[in-house]
């Protein structure tokens, strides 16, 4: 019986192994089960760089990876020098991104030269960082390959983001429904923002968003649990605590929300550890 020859995919993602966190375990898996659903994944990612504080480097991440995929690394540096407060203000009031352009014309370039020596069928680029909706799309075009945008949180629709006023709100909206729009699948990894993208973003069609949940794999937990070397009680959180984040939010709330720049009310502060350690204090 002949083999029936992969699907060469295309795969962009900023955060893949050995760097660690929690954006890399969705990246790090879907590479992982692709060649099982006859696909050869061909990851194009971000440079390896000395003393990166986040995310923080987890070569057991690798372990798991087919030995055959192929993953290039986009020339660097791409993270910007310590901002200065134009620079921090064009961010946010001018929603202008130094290292979300670096990233996009990294991807692109990269992307052209796997499709020379490679010619992949399609291209998958999991988010965030958002602008790499932006290099996919533009491969797409320029190629003629289908597109998948991969969302490993809401983007534009995510409660987290907050705007300056509701017409900074707005054009991230529309941004995000105009990058989304030429992708042939929109996946969601919770069915609430997939529900969120149907009803909000009226450049993608609904049909085409569809929900694939974050899990865990039953392997990790195969065999008897740890046993503990102490009877102290220990919590362990992972990801991001938001303390400044908050914390500044609080501060801007009122005028945040006279301007309209919040989607929904928030409260980010209770995404740090700061009522957890007054709740201990107490």
């Amino acid at each position: 019986m002949n083999r029936v020859a992969a699907r060469r995919i295309l795969f962009l993602a900023y955060h893949f192994p050995p760097l660690g966190g929690a954006g890399v375990q969705r990246s790090a898996q879907f590479v992982r089960r692709l060649p099982a659903h006859g696909f050869e994944p061909i990851v194009v990612t971000a440079p390896l760089s000395e003393g990166q504080v986040w995310p923080p480097p987890d070569p057991s991440l690798a372990a798991g990876l087919p030995a055959e995929v192929k993953v290039h690394r986009v020339l660097g540096p791409l993270d910007p020098k310590p901002r200065g407060r134009l620079a921090r203000f064009e961010d946010r009031y001018l929603m202008k991104s130094e290292f979300g352009e670096l990233w996009v014309r990294r991807c692109i370039d990269a992307g052209r030269e796997v499709a020379r020596r490679e010619p992949f069928d399609v291209i998958l680029a999991t988010m965030s960082p958002f602008p790499t909706a932006e290099a996919a799309a533009a491969l797409s075009l320029e190629l003629g390959v289908p597109w998948v945008a991969d969302l490993r949180d809401p983007w534009a629709l995510d409660e987290i983001e907050q705007y300056p006023t509701r017409w900074h709100r707005g054009i991230a909206v529309w941004k995000m429904g105009w990058c989304l729009s030429s992708a042939a699948v929109v996946v969601a990894n919770t069915p609430d923002a997939a529900e969120a993208m149907r009803t909000e973003l009226p450049e993608v069609d609904p049909s085409r968003v569809v929900t694939i949940t974050n899990g865990f794999d039953p392997a990790d937990f195969a065999g008897p649990p740890p046993r503990k070397d102490t009877e102290r009680f220990r919590i362990v959180h992972t990801g991001h605590l938001h303390t400044a984040l908050g914390r500044r939010h609080q501060r801007t709330r009122p005028l945040r929300r006279l301007l309209g720049g919040e989607r929904v009310p928030t409260d980010l502060l209770t995404r740090s550890h700061v009522v957890l350690v007054e709740a201990l204090s107490r």
